[in-house]
């Protein structure tokens, strides 16, 4: 892989202390066509053995391995390239981008990772998948976020060791915690357990090693990790939520927290899941859309701010839909048309929703200036990046710790071109 930088080396600004939120798309890795799992009886940490559905067949939609991706942080960026190699830069206080902690780091760094098929990005750790459905992970550990059973912070990805017998197929990295799921639809999740979040059935605590979610669930395909809950959608293309439900993020109408997954009702055929810091996305079969949680910046894209806990389609999409991707991160969000349009609503007081009036979007807006067809989106804290499949990168919203890799630039609500691959 070629990393051809089209701006000169940053300018490291002054550091910032922005909220925890983070998410982006979640894709699982290359899986076969079909899979008989029967669920195992586990132990929660309270000694109580839960009763898991019986045995079902797995119908995942993969994602390609060594497809170019780009995952978004709290104020750092990684890409994975077509090579299957991973790069990142931006903030690096905690070393989530992968060198050794300092105030920010660019150029990118190239991690001493290969073979990569899949990567995700949280507040300020990330983690990527190899083809052989190891984890590994780098960045903040405080809560035990990477999974390898300490607490120190690492700029050097270590593998999730109390996973190695499994085959990983996807992973999300929220603020403090990280859930993964494996090729016969078992989900963990380690970290900070604070509300709930980790679905193992207990509140509170830091787990430094992944412990099983639990719960009478079909097979899961996809999951989605956000500040302080977690969500999932299982082989029916059923959306099941636990964690914090103070703003409705659970999807469970009496805005509670649950440390147990509960089923969302009004959706269906979820075919992929993206959380912010606290609201949820999910993307259907179809090609709707529908979003719950916390919507005070107009990120759940209905028109109004306020909260949700039943998801609520997105309005103002007439004419644009089916959507292909949708991304969602801190308090913004944002969705590809099958027709090649560039949405996005939500916060913008970075241009991160890529409009120049520097004021929350309480309707999708287009966002231009991308030429070629987007194949990943990944919305950060306070910044958003497209690649394409042509190689180049496009990133736009905030830059004071370097997440767009712009020189001289302090944000930007118009897409840049960062970097291409070749």
């Amino acid at each position: 892989m070629k990393l051809s930088i089209a701006l000169v080396c940053l300018v490291f600004l002054t550091a910032c202390a922005p909220p925890p939120s983070i998410s982006q798309e979640d894709v699982s890795t290359a899986i076969p066509a079909s899979i008989t799992r029967t669920n195992p009886a586990v132990t929660s940490a309270a000694g109580t053995t839960p009763v898991l559905s019986a045995t079902e067949t797995l119908q995942p939609t993969p994602f390609a391995p060594s497809t170019p991706q780009v995952a978004a942080g709290e104020a750092h960026t990684c890409l994975l390239d077509r090579s299957g190699n991973v790069w990142c830069w931006g903030w690096n206080i905690y070393g989530q981008a992968g060198s050794e902690p300092s105030q920010s780091v660019w150029p990118p760094v190239q991690l001493p990772l290969t073979g990569i098929t899949s990567i995700s990005s949280g507040a300020y750790h990330s983690c990527a998948i190899d083809g052989a459905g190891r984890l590994f992970c780098w960045g903040r550990n405080n809560q035990g976020q990477l999974g390898n059973e300490n607490l120190n912070d690492s700029s050097i990805p270590v593998e999730v060791t109390a996973l190695s017998g499994e085959t990983i197929a996807a992973v999300s990295c929220g603020s403090f915690h990280t859930c993964a799921v494996n090729t016969s639809g078992q989900a963990w999740c380690w970290g900070s357990n604070r509300d709930g979040k980790l679905g193992n059935g207990d509140v509170g605590g830091v787990y430094k090693q992944p412990v099983p979610v639990i719960g009478e669930l079909p097979a899961l395909v996809r999951i989605a990790a956000g500040a302080t809950f977690t969500c999932a959608a299982d082989v029916h293309g059923v959306a099941w939520c636990w964690g914090d439900g103070s703003f409705g993020e659970t999807g469970s109408k009496t805005m509670q927290s649950n440390p147990l997954p509960v089923q969302v009702s009004g959706v269906n055929n979820v075919k992929s899941l993206s959380a912010g810091w606290a609201h949820l996305c999910a993307l259907s079969s179809d090609g709707n859309a529908a979003c719950w949680g916390k919507n005070f910046a107009g990120e759940l894209g209905n028109s109004s701010n306020i909260p949700r806990s039943l998801p609520a389609p997105i309005t103002g999409l007439s004419g644009k839909q089916p959507l292909r991707i949708l991304s969602v991160g801190g308090r913004t969000s944002c969705a590809l048309t099958e027709a090649g349009f560039l949405l996005c609503w939500g916060r913008n007081d970075a241009g991160q929703a890529g409009s120049a009036a520097r004021v929350d979007t309480l309707l999708p807006a287009q966002v231009n200036g991308i030429p070629g067809n987007i194949i990943s989106l990944a919305v950060g804290g306070s910044h958003t990046c497209a690649l394409t499949d042509t190689g180049d990168l496009y990133c736009w919203g905030d830059n004071d710790l370097g997440q767009l890799g712009a020189a001289g630039v302090k944000d930007s609500s118009a897409p840049i071109l960062i970097s291409g691959m070749e």
